[in-house]
């Protein structure tokens, strides 16, 4: 009895936390007692044997990855009635817990003012983080006082800015700044650089400028990223050839706007006899 009472107490003070913390009415009591059961049946380890409830009754290890906020926002998809073109194909509701008997979630329309178990939800667990104003009052004074005290703060001359972007990994001129498609739509000069024509070997694509730098900045990528090791030939091994592929970069005007280079593995096909 001693145990039977320590686990309904259990089951009590997890309750009351989950409705106070969401701020649900507590009229939803048994949905949070049975969330609570739901749960601690999965997370709670057992100290001799080190498994869980449901490990030990379904013998396999619980899957807790789709466990949500109790009493968060949510989105349930509405497929039940006749939608409009322009209506909402979804209904706001309140996360109460798990389906017992199926894979779904027990969500509480606040349309329809009916609870319904569906798997196509959307939760939104930071929806309800609401704030007073006298909250918000004493929030705003102490960032205030915050920015006061470090604005008045002298930072060392030692410390400097450093980006996370190496220097070595920018290809092109860093003082050129940061250029947009856009900014090359209207530039001829750029434009007569690209090639058209795509070309189908290495042999024609040599002939081309343009392309050659395709190929040179493929490269320069492999050596940066060190995509292979140069090694001795193996003995009685095959090895794997590669290709080279060239297709243009089109706008959305159909405009070719940058030649791409790609070195690519050839697959191999093997014939049986």
């Amino acid at each position: 009895m001693e145990l039977l009472k320590e686990k309904i107490e259990h089951f009590q003070e997890m309750a009351r936390t989950m409705l106070n913390e969401s701020n649900v009415e507590k009229s939803f009591w048994a949905e949070a007692i049975n969330t609570s059961c739901y749960i601690i049946n999965r997370v709670s380890i057992r100290r001799v044997l080190n498994k869980t409830p449901y490990e030990l009754c379904k013998n396999i290890k619980p899957n807790i990855s789709y466990f949500h906020i109790f009493g968060c926002y949510c989105y349930i998809l509405n497929d039940k009635e006749n939608l409009g073109k322009f209506d909402s194909k979804s209904d706001k509701g309140i996360f109460l817990g798990y389906a017992t008997n199926s894979k779904g979630y027990r969500i509480y329309n606040l349309k329809n003012q009916t609870m319904e178990i569906s798997m196509h939800v959307i939760f939104d667990e930071f929806d309800d983080l609401v704030i007073n104003k006298e909250d918000e009052e004493e929030i705003s004074q102490k960032e205030g006082d915050n920015i006061q005290e470090h604005s008045s703060e002298v930072l060392p001359r030692s410390w400097k800015t450093i980006g996370d972007h190496p220097l070595e990994q920018i290809i092109g001129d860093t003082s050129d700044g940061i250029r947009t498609r856009r900014s090359f739509m209207n530039n001829d000069v750029n434009m007569a650089m690209i090639s058209h024509i795509e070309p189908k070997n290495i042999q024609e694509a040599i002939c081309e400028e343009s392309w050659v730098k395709a190929m040179e900045e493929e490269l320069s990528q492999f050596e940066k990223n060190e995509v292979w090791n140069l090694v001795p030939k193996p003995q009685n091994q095959s090895i794997i050839g590669t290709r080279w592929v060239f297709r243009n970069k089109l706008n959305e005007e159909g405009k070719v706007i940058k030649n791409k280079a790609r070195l690519v593995l050839i697959t191999m096909k093997v014939l049986l006899r």
